[in-house]
């Protein structure tokens, strides 16, 4: 119990200095552009991050994705990801006549999801990396102004869309060996599973092997589904 509450606390830290980080990349002479990482003429590829995330937290599978020839895009829009589920999933539908293949960090996942549900065939793939399809207990404890109540088992928007099928067999649920935010989902809802040697709910968005398994996934989405049903990364 110690040592879990040492590394859910390390990871905390972490996204606090993963948002001041990518933060500064987006202020002063040195400033990144969300247009930084586009490949006019390749496959685009849409990235989407969770909530109290700006678009910067991706930066790292950014830079791995175009780095595979994909045309990257990102949604500031919908930066913070603040607001019920089909509200931001409404948000999301306007920027997919041209990415029908979405990468996204928790519940972007979940947005991206409720779109598909919303509009079926509007999305090619999901790969969603520590996403929390049956709800975050932790949520339950967050004030309401926090915007966290809507990840909770309890919400009802969430239990719909981590219910509803339709999307399942196109989707790619990414987890961490151990995550202290969301609770392991398993592979039987999804068209492909994998886990990846990564301790901590934050450590998913700076980790190269989570970058490397994205691109792998994107590229088994883009050249014939179903990818490999179930992977562990080692």
């Amino acid at each position: 119990m110690v040592s879990k509450a040492v590394a859910a606390l390390g990871d905390w830290s972490l996204g606090g200095w993963q948002r001041l980080s990518f933060s500064a990349r987006q202020i002063g002479a040195n400033r990144v552009e969300p247009t930084a990482w586009r490949s006019p003429g390749g496959e685009p590829i849409l990235l989407l991050p969770g909530v109290w995330e700006r678009w910067s937290s991706l930066i790292v599978w950014a830079e791995a994705l175009h780095q595979k020839g994909w045309d990257v895009h990102f949604a500031p829009q919908l930066d913070l990801e603040l607001g019920s589920l089909p509200e931001l999933a409404n948000r999301l539908l306007e920027e997919l006549d041209y990415c029908p293949l979405v990468v996204a960090h928790s519940k972007g996942g979940l947005v991206a999801k409720q779109a598909m549900i919303l509009r079926p065939g509007s999305i090619r793939g999901l790969i969603a990396v520590g996403t929390p399809f049956s709800g975050s207990p932790l949520a339950r404890l967050m004030p309401r102004a926090s915007g966290m109540s809507d990840l909770s088992p309890d919400n009802e928007s969430l239990v719909e869309v981590g219910r509803e099928p339709v999307s399942s067999g196109r989707t790619v649920l990414i987890e961490a060996q151990w995550d202290q935010d969301v609770p392991h989902a398993g592979h039987h809802r999804f068209g492909a599973y994998c886990t990846v040697p990564v301790v901590g709910h934050n450590a998913l968005l700076s980790s190269p092997i989570v970058a490397q398994t994205i691109c792998r996934y994107a590229a088994h989405i883009r050249e014939q589904w179903p990818p490999p049903a179930h992977i562990t990364e080692s």
